[in-house]
């Protein structure tokens, strides 16, 4: 299992779960992994988080910790409930994912060393490209002003945003 984050024109640190992520292995890597990088990037704290209803990042415990560290965070059960069936409103789903997918599979992978090594190299490629992050975010609020508009509806079926 791989994590990654989004943050500015910063895909944030990539990490690999070795293990099933509980709760615990999941708090463990938001405090000893991402809010180090978040300090190194010195930009100050996202004033919003964002994370899916996956079972790790229910429980109590992480729930406690992000309202205590972020202003506002999106996810079950947080400051703004967020909608599984939501993927066209979330960068992570309508653009890194499968960019990041068609990037590593551009080659045949041999083993999961060799999986992790095409993933960890193709994010480091994207990181920082302003003009795409960019992109992706106009795209982003066209979307948001879409669903507004579409009544929360999905908006796939009226989208056609190229991003690249």
């Amino acid at each position: 299992m791989a994590w990654c984050g989004l943050w500015k024109a910063h895909v944030l640190e990539l990490f690999f779960f070795d293990e099933h992520v509980t709760g615990e292995t999941y708090l463990n890597m938001l405090r000893e992994k991402l809010m180090p990088q978040i300090e190194r990037l010195g930009e100050g704290l996202p004033e919003w988080f964002q994370q899916d209803g996956a079972p790790a990042h229910f429980a109590t415990t992480v729930r406690n910790w992000l309202n205590d560290t972020f202003p506002h965070w999106i996810g079950r059960r947080g400051h703004v409930e967020w909608s599984p069936h939501s993927p066209h409103l979330s960068p992570l789903d309508f653009f890194f994912w499968g960019m990041l997918k068609e990037k590593v599979y551009s080659m045949k992978i041999t083993d999961l060393n060799h999986m992790r090594e095409r993933i960890t190299s193709q994010c480091a490629e994207i990181d920082g490209n302003e003009s795409l992050f960019h992109r992706v975010h106009l795209n982003f609020v066209k979307r948001i002003k879409l669903c507004i508009e579409n009544n929360g509806n999905h908006v796939e079926t009226f989208i056609n945003i190229e991003i690249e």
